[in-house]
């Protein structure tokens, strides 16, 4: 929508028509400003009110409000970016907004920081989707995995607000504090494959989600899920509610599935597989005893460490 003053010139995208709006802005020098306008038409022309000093209530006569080219780029970046999007540098620099003017609207109040690297326009927090595009532009290898991966690809993606999303990646990364209150989760870094398979086989974005948030197809997420059972802390999976997700996992691939126990070196994971499929009856988890007897044939596998369940797979 067009915004035309003596104080403010550019575009700027609002919502809804008929409301009024109040903007705090930092002027240079310092000076708390009430900034009102009123929509008047659905066209979106705005009719500036009126400009005032918040502590005298005198009207402010001041050309600009916003560096110029400042301006036009703060408008630009409310237009372009997601809301609830955390941001880093080269996200900012996309956008064309320089370091030099990082600085300058964090200091006006138009961007939060929320820790080094990482901004957010001011009045948003942080989404668990836009802390999931965030992280997996700076995480290699990230996406979401095991229980939750299965969640969301049964349909249920509207996760309890204090159950923690299962994520894995290829090596340790230390999260921000902001992300954690934000995105509840466990990273893994357990690495499942052999160099022969490609990091990206089975990941793939979901259908209307962000492209950029990547998550592990069935096939994968049940190895994964597989991989937690036995861990200690929040890591860990029970084995009971393993062996009941994959009682509903009706449309397993198995061509798929089959590739990924070919390039898998756990023998613990290809075990637990093994045993969740011929639990569950369903005809993908009929034959994976020949991937185990690549792995360790004859031999037991078994687990008993402290703080963690107990566990004694056959051969």
């Amino acid at each position: 929508m067009l915004v035309s003053s003596d104080y403010l010139s550019g575009e700027i995208l609002l919502a809804d028509g008929g409301l009024n709006l109040t903007w705090r802005l930092n002027s240079r020098p310092p000076q708390s400003i009430l900034f009102s306008y009123q929509i008047q038409n659905l066209s979106g022309s705005i009719k500036i009110n009126h400009v005032r000093d918040r502590a005298s209530g005198q009207p402010v006569r001041q050309k600009s409000l916003i560096e110029p080219m400042a301006s036009k780029t703060l408008l630009r970046l409310m237009e372009g970016v997601p809301r609830g999007q955390p941001l880093d540098p080269q996200m900012l620099r996309d956008c064309g907004v320089s370091a030099q003017q990082t600085t300058y609207f964090v200091s006006a109040g138009w961007l939060q920081r929320l820790s080094k690297g990482a901004y957010l326009l001011a009045g948003d927090a942080p989404t668990r989707a836009g802390v999931l595009a965030y992280l997996g532009r700076h995480v290699s290898g990230l996406h979401i995995g095991g229980k939750t991966a299965l969640d969301w690809q049964g349909g249920r993606l509207s996760i309890d607000a204090h159950t923690r999303f299962a994520l894995w990646a290829q090596r340790p990364y230390v999260m921000p504090d902001w992300a954690d209150a934000h995105l509840p989760h466990t990273l893994q870094t357990t690495r499942l494959f052999d160099d022969a398979l490609p990091p990206e086989f089975a990941v793939a974005p979901l259908p209307n989600l962000d492209p950029s948030i990547l998550v592990s197809r069935p096939e994968r997420a049940l190895l994964e899920l597989a991989s937690d059972i036995g861990k200690r802390g929040s890591k860990g999976q029970a084995l009971d509610e393993a062996l009941a997700i994959t009682a509903t996992l009706h449309d397993l691939r198995p061509k798929v599935l089959d590739r990924l126990l070919s390039h898998c070196t756990r023998v613990k994971v290809v075990k637990l597989v093994r045993d969740l499929g011929a639990a569950s009856g369903h005809a993908w988890g009929q034959d994976l005893q020949r991937h185990v007897d690549r792995l360790g044939p004859g031999k037991r596998w078994t687990s008993s460490r402290r703080g963690a369940p107990a566990l004694n797979l056959k051969a």
